[in-house]
């Protein structure tokens, strides 16, 4: 419905916003006024993935973007996203991609000297 579109447009705006800071779905279903099983139904109806999946394309789509795009370490990029322990972000990113960050960029920048850590 269009309320529900209205809805995950909000909240992806607010993921733009905070998803840096890992907040828990109950922090934007918060500032949304909604449950955080409405806000899931909402963005499944909308866009057929999760709320969670939302907010993870987002993070990847930023930790890809450095990959390529930056000369930041693996560490250095984790960090900037959010992930206080670089294990972590490593396990996210290779769960999520199937690659580790650091196979990621070398698999699609061939031949680039950067420094990798991960």
């Amino acid at each position: 419905t269009e309320r529900d579109a209205d809805t995950v447009m909000r909240f992806r705006e607010l993921v733009e916003r905070h998803y840096r800071n890992h907040p828990p779905l109950d922090f934007y279903a918060r500032k949304l006024g909604v449950t955080a099983a409405r806000l899931n139904a909402c963005c499944r109806a909308t866009t057929g993935k999760s709320s969670l999946a939302l907010i993870n394309d987002r993070l990847l789509t930023e930790a890809k973007r450095n990959l390529l795009y930056s000369d930041m370490t693996v560490n250095e990029i984790g960090a900037a996203l959010g992930y206080a322990d670089p294990a972590y972000f490593n396990r996210f990113f290779s769960r999520n991609v199937g690659l580790s960050p650091g196979r990621f960029r070398e698999r699609l920048l061939p031949g680039q000297t950067r420094a990798v850590a991960g």
